[in-house]
């Protein structure tokens, strides 16, 4: 696990799966969209990152994901709805989930 944001009802995390970064975004379990990088990741420090394209027009919206590692593009698709609001509050983790889990693929915790 490197991010959480949310738990189980709707959030998102970014994690670590057989060496590639996965993105995971729960609409309120109605659709679950995720992006796993079309590369391992590299021996050594590495960044990843993730871009949401927004396409406006009010809360609520859908757009384009689009994940990064080392400000390459690895993977995108689009996810057609988003909350309009908070995910809730003390459910923000680095290294950890701690709150209910965001993605049912992942442990609540880091493991190296």
């Amino acid at each position: 696990m490197l991010l959480a944001d949310g738990g189980q009802s709707a959030g998102f995390v970014i994690y670590v799966k057989n060496g590639k970064p996965v993105y995971h975004y729960n609409f309120f379990d109605i659709e679950r969209t995720s992006i796993t990088s079309s590369v391992a990741l590299p021996a050594g420090k590495s960044t990843v990152s993730f871009e949401f394209r927004y396409d406006g027009g009010g809360a609520g919206k859908g757009g384009e994901a689009v994940l990064f590692v080392d400000n390459k593009e690895v993977g995108k698709r689009r996810i057609e709805w988003t909350v309009a609001g908070r995910f809730g509050i003390d459910t923000f983790g680095v290294g950890c989930d701690t709150g209910s889990p965001v993605c049912r693929n992942t442990s609540r915790h880091f493991r190296s």
